[in-house]
C-alpha cells in the first residue's frame, strides 16, 4: 500500500467531506487542480469570493485537456521504456486507488451498479468510466460518446498482432480472403465484412492465448465455423436468404395504382407507430385498415381496394378469403387480416424490418444470431431487432 496521504485508503466519510479531504492532501503543484477553497465553494455553495472561485473553476476546466495530455504522454513514455510491461506490478499500483473514491464517485455522479460490486478491477473500471462519461456523455446522450467508447474498447481488444508501431506485427486485412469467402458461401453464409473480421479476431486472439502462429484464412474459417457457429446461426442464415428471395419477388403482388412496396412500407410505418404509442402508454392510433394504409402511402382512401388486393396476395386467408386470389408470397404469409385491421406475421415483420430499417444488410442478422459485436463498432442490432428476429424465426420454423 502507498504512504502518500492523498491516495491513502481511508474510512469513507460524508461524500463532500471526503472530496474536501482529497484536495486538501494535494501537494503544491503547477497542475491546475481544484483548490480546497474552490471545492468548498462548489460543494457548499459558499457566497464568498464568487469571482475568484469562478475564475479558478474556469482555469481547471480549461486545463483538463492539458492534464489528460500529460497523463497519456507519461504512459506512452513509460510504455516505450518498458516500465509498464509487468502487468502484475501495474495492478499492484492500481490497487492503491482508495475504495473511498468509488463510494464518493458514485454518489457524486448519481449512478450505481450492482454488477461485480465486490470485484476491485470492475470497480476501478466503472469509476473511471463514470468520470469520463461526465465529460463525453453516455452512449444514449451523445453519438460522439459511442464513437469514444468504440475506440476505448478497441484498444482493450487489441492483441500484439494488431499493434501498428511495429512493422513486423501482423494486422487485420481489410479485404475478405478469397478462400474464406468461398468457404463461407459453401456453408450458406453471406461473406460480410462483419463475419470476416469476427473470424480474424478469433484467429488472432486465440492464437495469442494458446501461443501458436495464426492459422491461414481457410483454416481459421473452418475452425470457427465448426467450433463457434451454432445451429441457430445456420437457421438465421437460411432465413435471411429466404427474406432476400421473398423481397425480390414482392412486386408480383402489385396491382394497378398500388405497388406491393408502397403498401408494405405504409403498413410498416403505421404498425411501428402503433407499437411505439402502446409501449409509451399513449393512445393507439387508428386501426391499420386498407383505407389508412392508402392514406399513409400518399393516396386517397378510395385506393383501399387496391391495398386490399395487394395484401390479399400476401396472406393465406386475406380480407375476403377466396380461392381465386393469386397468392404470391414465397416462403410464408406476410400479413393477416383479423376482421378489423391488417397485421404483420412474425415472418412479415422480420421481412419489413430487414428491408426498411436495416436496408437488407445481412450483417445485422449475423450479429444478432451470434450476439457478438465487434469491439470498435456500435452494435448493428437492438433489443427490438433481436425480438423481431426471434419472432420471425419462430414463425418461419413453426416453433
Amino acid at each position: 500500500m502507498t504512504d502518500n496521504p492523498e491516495i491513502a485508503d481511508t474510512k469513507a466519510l460524508d461524500d463532500r467531506k471526503e472530496l474536501i479531504r482529497s484536495v486538501s492532501e494535494r501537494p503544491p503543484s503547477d497542475g491546475p487542480y481544484l483548490a480546497e477553497s474552490t471545492a468548498r465553494y462548489i460543494l457548499f455553495q459558499s457566497n464568498e469570493n464568487d469571482t475568484a472561485n469562478e475564475s479558478d473553476i474556469e482555469d481547471v476546466l480549461s486545463d483538463l485537456p492539458l492534464r489528460l495530455t500529460r497523463f497519456l504522454y507519461d504512459l506512452a513514455i513509460l510504455s516505450q521504456g518498458g516500465y509498464l510491461d509487468n502487468l502484475d506490478t501495474n495492478w499492484d499500483k492500481l490497487n492503491d486507488v482508495p475504495y473511498a473514491l468509488s463510494l464518493v464517485s458514485r454518489k457524486s455522479h448519481g449512478r450505481e451498479t450492482v454488477s461485480n460490486r465486490n470485484n476491485s478491477h470492475f470497480t476501478l473500471g466503472f469509476d473511471i468510466g463514470l468520470g469520463l462519461s461526465t465529460l463525453t456523455g453516455t452512449i444514449s446522450e451523445d453519438k460522439r460518446a459511442s464513437e469514444f467508447l468504440a475506440g476505448f474498447t478497441t484498444a482493450y481488444s487489441t492483441d500484439h498482432y494488431q499493434r501498428t508501431h511495429d512493422t513486423n506485427d501482423r494486422e487485420y486485412s481489410d479485404e475478405i480472403d478469397t478462400e474464406r469467402k468461398q468457404l463461407l458461401e459453401q456453408y450458406g453464409i453471406e461473406p460480410t465484412e462483419y463475419i470476416d473480421r469476427l473470424i480474424q479476431t478469433y484467429n488472432l486472439g486465440w492464437s495469442n492465448i494458446v501461443d501458436r502462429d495464426p492459422l491461414t484464412a481457410k483454416e481459421a474459417t473452418q475452425e470457427y465455423l465448426e467450433e463457434r457457429i451454432s445451429d441457430r446461426f445456420g437457421r438465421c442464415s437460411h432465413l435471411r436468404t429466404e427474406l432476400e428471395e421473398e423481397w425480390d419477388s414482392i412486386g408480383e403482388a402489385s396491382v394497378l395504382g398500388m405497388s406491393a412496396e408502397e403498401a408494405l412500407k405504409a403498413l410498416w410505418e403505421l404498425t411501428s407507430r402503433k407499437h411505439t404509442n402502446l409501449e409509451g402508454g399513449r393512445k393507439a392510433a387508428n386501426l391499420v385498415n386498407s383505407a389508412e394504409i392508402a392514406k399513409e402511402a400518399g393516396k386517397r382512401s378510395m385506393y383501399r381496394n387496391q391495398v386490399s388486393h395487394v395484401l390479399n396476395r400476401l396472406s393465406t386467408e386475406g380480407k375476403e378469403p377466396s380461392e381465386e386470389v393469386d397468392r404470391t408470397f414465397e416462403a410464408k404469409e406476410i400479413v393477416q387480416y383479423d376482421g378489423n385491421e391488417w397485421k404483420l406475421t412474425g415472418y412479415g415483420a422480420l421481412l419489413l424490418y430487414h428491408v426498411f430499417e436495416k436496408r437488407e444488410d445481412p450483417a445485422w442478422i449475423q450479429e444478432a444470431a451470434l450476439r457478438k459485436s465487434l469491439p470498435d463498432e456500435v452494435s448493428r442490432y437492438t433489443e427490438t431487432g433481436s425480438r423481431i428476429l426471434e419472432n420471425g424465426l419462430d414463425d418461419y420454423y413453426d416453433e
